[in-house]
């Protein structure tokens, strides 16, 4: 989860589709909705922090709705490094690669036990999946990371990567388009206290409507359906000229 280069995809996207709707003569009607699950969750939040703050000039959102993201990227890495077990490991050595490559740290061997870190760069080359990398690494957090990268992380020695993650955060700013958060308060894979945070403190920063749909026992999996359709009723309520889709969050549809 890199904020600017993540941003920076979707931007030039919405900058492309706009002009091909030019070009062709596709007429818009001004409304720009955003939503995402999981990373594209944040990637949703981040779109937003990056518009209202650098491009609303060019750009105007009509309602946001990120879903199940890790909005607290620095929280996050704290309590998945905190943990003895997490069952998704590969998002943990995900993480860390991204970043080791983004920023040039070159440090793999220095945060990951081998045969790990020397596995971690050809597991993320593109031919595998999540749940493929996921396999081949071990759910014991000190297993995967080395125990005394844990330590110099908690102990104030490891600022520039806890630096990166703060500066990935996407908590310190403030909202000026309607934002929905929907998340499963049961998710194992991105925490439900993301939504919790990112709501309380996009609305301690002035944001006048930042709302948050909780889906009762969802998990990560099941929880995404249910945010969808939660979001499409939503988006329908802040649509212009447009009849509202009779539906509740389980989908069903009363038309």
């Amino acid at each position: 989860m890199h904020a600017k280069s993540l941003t920076k995809s979707v931007t030039d996207f919405l900058a492309v589709v706009r002009g091909y709707c030019k070009n062709h003569n596709i007429s818009l009607n001004n409304q720009l909705f955003l939503t995402g699950y999981s990373e594209g969750g944040y990637v949703t939040l981040s779109v937003q922090k990056e518009i209202e703050e650098n491009s609303a000039q060019e750009f105007s959102l009509t309602a946001v709705a990120p879903m199940a993201g890790p909005y607290d990227l620095l929280a996050t890495s704290d309590r998945l490094l905190q943990q003895a077990n997490y069952q998704w490991p590969v998002y943990v050595a995900f993480l860390f690669y991204a970043y080791d490559k983004l920023y040039g740290w070159n440090r793999l061997h220095e945060i990951f036990n081998e045969p790990y870190g020397s596995m971690i760069p050809s597991l993320f080359n593109g031919s595998k999946t999540f749940a493929e990398i996921n396999s081949q690494l071990p759910t014991d957090v000190t297993s995967l990371v080395k125990p005394a990268f844990i330590y110099d992380y908690f102990s104030g020695n490891e600022e520039a990567i806890r630096n990166a993650l703060r500066e990935n955060t996407l908590l310190s700013w403030k909202p000026l388009a309607p934002v929905h958060f929907f998340h499963g308060d049961s998710d194992n894979v991105s925490l439900y206290q993301n939504s919790l945070t990112a709501v309380d403190s996009l609305t301690a920063n002035g944001g006048t409507e930042v709302l948050l749909t909780t889906i009762p026992g969802g998990t990560h999996a099941t929880a995404s359906l249910p945010s969808l359709l939660g979001a499409i009723v939503w988006f329908n309520s802040k649509r212009s000229n447009s009849p509202l889709m009779a539906m509740d969050i389980n989908g069903k549809n009363y038309d």
